[in-house]
């Protein structure tokens, strides 16, 4: 039997479900740990061919109260869906089964602890969640002809319009633009969902950027909002972007946070500054982790 693959060690939010008992959120736990493990079979001409792989998940519980097994119990024979929110990324682990177990210390000042196994073979569903604005990031559709692109919300914009993409390739753009005089931004409609919540999370907001103005520089903001479930903002972060004339380049910013209460959803934000601004955007993405190449969906 070959070598368990790690994919996952570290802190995380860790959450199961099931169409039966409904979500079961386990907190922000310290040992998370997720492995692949390769299965190989023999043929009769005994060259060995692998088979399928077996996703195993361990995480310890320090909870040892009668109302968490027995939730966990009553999960026993039915496929789970398990989401790990960790501090650079976020999984999602499908149609597995999870059996837990009471281990003893060998010493006894060493706490007994719960651990919480999953296990399941070929028709797993294994997947890393990566932009989180998915394919709205790319200003593709206007479906109200309203000049700002589907999935987007603006506030004070003098003018918007979906123009050609200024990247190679086809495709299309958001041009936007304030005088300056007010408050404005254009920012995801609606929030995105953090997947389940986290307490700790890493958070990286980037996009495309051109200047319109080929005399004057452009100066804006962009901007991470995050809200708890009551709509209250829980943490904002924001990074003073300046462009030259007719300058284009890509931005990106990443924020770290870890506040006292969960984050629920997230809200990507590019705002003013001073002055009046004409730009054009393209390929926004928001990803939990660091900035990875753009994925529409």
């Amino acid at each position: 039997m070959a070598n368990p693959i790690r994919i996952y060690s570290g802190p995380g939010q860790l959450v199961i479900w099931d169409a039966t008992n409904g979500y079961l959120d386990l907190g922000f736990l310290q040992e998370i740990k997720l492995s692949e493990e390769p299965v190989q079979h023999e043929l009769m001409d005994g060259n060995l061919h692998q088979a399928l792989n077996i996703w195993r998940l361990e995480v310890p519980l320090l909870q040892t109260d009668s109302t968490l097994v027995s939730a966990l119990n009553a999960r026993r024979g039915i496929k789970q869906k398990i989401y790990i929110t960790g501090l650079e990324a976020h999984w999602t682990l499908e149609n597995v089964f999870v059996t837990v177990q009471m281990i003893r210390g060998f010493s006894s000042g060493e706490a007994h602890r719960f651990v919480l196994t999953a296990q399941t073979a070929i028709e797993s569903d294994f997947s890393i969640y990566e932009n989180l604005l998915g394919a709205q990031g790319r200003f593709e559709n206007d479906s109200d002809s309203d000049g700002l692109a589907d999935g987007w919300f603006q506030f004070n914009l003098t003018s918007r319009s979906i123009v050609a993409s200024f990247l190679s390739g086809e495709g299309n753009a958001q041009k936007i633009a304030w005088d300056g005089t007010v408050d404005a931004y254009v920012r995801n409609n609606p929030w995105v969902k953090i997947p389940f919540g986290s307490v700790r999370l890493k958070l990286t907001f980037s996009f495309y950027v051109l200047n319109n103005d080929t005399v004057n520089s452009a100066s804006f903001k962009s901007a991470i909002l995050l809200y708890d479930k009551n709509n209250v903002v829980v943490s904002s972060f924001t990074q003073n972007e300046t462009l030259a004339a007719s300058e284009q380049k890509r931005i990106s910013f990443s924020a770290t946070v870890e506040p006292t209460t969960l984050i629920v959803f997230a809200e990507a934000r590019i705002w003013r500054n001073s002055g009046a601004v004409d730009i054009t955007i393209d390929n926004a993405q928001l990803e939990i982790g660091g900035l990875t190449d753009f994925k529409a969906e």
